[in-house]
């Protein structure tokens, strides 16, 4: 499955590169800052999900393509889970919070627009054909 495509261009990595700033952002405040675990549980599972997309250029075959982005949507679902210790905890402003989980959404909707691309191309071997 590997691409001409520059890693760069992907829509759900450019949005977990994102999400890995803005984790990274957010563990410096507040009692967050203080938690060494939950910080970096959160800003470990954001480099994880944006390293799994990433290697989805160099995948062989549409199956593992699907296992990397499938990896990378269960790790989406693992930072939602840390969000709402966060929140539990008053670690963050609730606002803070919101706009996490909903960045964690966007992600979400990119890899699984990425999912659908690659339901619709046809493989051919030599030929690769988007409906």
């Amino acid at each position: 499955m590997s691409t001409n495509c520059k890693l760069e261009e992907f829509a759900c990595w450019q949005a977990a590169r994102v999400l890995v700033k803005n984790s990274y952002q957010v563990s410096k405040i507040g009692s967050l800052a203080e938690d060494d675990y939950l910080k970096k549980e959160l800003c470990a599972k954001a480099i994880q999900i944006m390293n799994e997309i990433a290697e989805c250029p160099a995948a062989s075959n549409k199956k593992e393509v699907r296992q990397y982005l499938g990896r990378a949507s269960r790790g989406c679902y693992e930072i939602k889970s840390l969000l709402f210790a966060i929140e539990d905890l008053a670690y963050l402003p609730p606002n803070m919070v919101g706009g996490l989980h909903q960045h964690v959404d966007i992600v979400l909707g990119r890899i699984e627009d990425s999912l659908v691309q690659l339901s619709k191309q046809i493989n051919l071997g030599f030929l690769s054909i988007q409906l």
